[in-house]
């Protein structure tokens, strides 16, 4: 009956562990938004929020939010030349809100532009990055473009 009832425990528990882990983020919410500029490059910002289905703090009915932020720059070719995401992880409970954790990387797409600095960082319901990339060719300066990238989270949890 011991062996019964251990080999019982140990499936439920492998079973319940193996949902979990696929399906914390199951809930991805993307939205769009394009920015255009005067030389006829633009960008795009994709935020896709991840909403856990399981969380260990919702037994006080706190929640946990993960966002992440991409924001492409594209040329006037319409090719992507480079981006930067921006991770965040939020709890909040209808009262307040607190970012816990934050997170920038880039990525270079057309080797003609580096990154010149990226610097991120959090503070109470926020998480931001900024950014300069340099555009060189033929070891002249083209282009340059210098941003900035936000995440927040208000109490009840709504990003902007």
């Amino acid at each position: 009956m011991k062996k019964k009832l251990s080999i019982f425990i140990f499936i439920l528990c492998f079973t319940v562990s193996s949902f979990r882990s696929q399906n914390i983020h199951a809930n991805e919410t993307p939205l769009l938004s394009t920015i255009y500029n005067e030389d006829g490059s633009y960008i795009i910002i994709d935020t896709t929020e991840y909403s856990p289905i399981f969380s260990l703090i919702n037994s006080r009915s706190s929640y946990s939010k993960t966002v992440s932020k991409t924001f492409t720059f594209y040329g006037s070719d319409d090719i992507a030349a480079w981006d930067v995401v921006l991770t965040a992880t939020f709890t909040y409970d209808n009262i307040t809100s607190q970012c816990t954790a934050s997170s920038a990387v880039y990525h270079i797409y057309d080797n003609s532009w580096s990154c010149t600095s990226l610097t991120s960082g959090k503070a109470g319901n926020a998480a931001w990055a900024d950014f300069a990339f340099v555009q060189k060719i033929l070891f002249i300066t083209y282009n340059t473009y210098t941003g900035s990238v936000s995440i927040s989270c208000s109490a009840n949890g709504t990003i902007s």
